[in-house]
């Protein structure tokens, strides 16, 4: 059951993405708000050396994803919606601005998007469970998220400091 969520949490990111990119393209100004309102919050990781970016990136990213698998149950799913339509609009106005920056997204993105939609599909399926055992299925829900997700941001994070700005630098040319 959870497999077939993740499945659509990864095509729903996916549309989404494309769909953004081409609103984006139709409304510039909007596309330059969201990405001026992300390099604000961003701010924060210019400066750190390599490792300590890698670190801060895995705990931005780990934290998002905790709230959205554990937490989105007690705020009746409100944060898997937030968390996809942000994170998609980012992507599709980044995209809209520059659409060769696909290229630097791929490396890390192929970790990071499904760690991202594994953990927005493990929060659906926490918030639409109905069974009394939730303390149990919890547990087996943390084990289930430090096995596949982690690891996976962990990767992502690593890659997106190491190796993503070599390829941005080496195939994209950016104004």
């Amino acid at each position: 059951m959870l497999n077939k969520i993740i499945l659509i949490f990864i095509l729903v990111f996916i549309a989404l993405c494309f769909t953004f990119t081409i609103v984006g393209n139709s409304f510039p100004q909007t596309t330059a708000k969201i990405l001026s309102a992300a390099e604000e919050g961003f701010s924060g990781f210019v400066g750190l050396d390599p490792v300590q970016l890698a670190l801060a990136i895995f705990q931005k990213n780990l934290i998002s994803s905790l709230v959205v698998a554990f937490i989105s149950c007690y705020l009746f799913g409100l944060p898997i919606f937030v968390f996809l339509l942000v994170n998609t609009a980012l992507i599709g106005a980044l995209l809209a601005e520059h659409p060769n920056f696909i290229i630097g997204l791929l490396p890390h993105g192929i970790f990071e998007i499904p760690a991202v939609c594994i953990a927005l599909a493990l929060g659906w399926h926490i918030w639409r469970r109905k069974e009394k055992t939730w303390l149990r299925i919890k547990t087996r829900d943390l084990m289930f998220f430090m096995k596949t997700v982690v690891p996976l941001l962990i990767i992502a994070a690593v890659v997106e400091v190491y190796i993503t700005p070599q390829i941005i630098s080496r195939y994209i040319i950016l104004p």
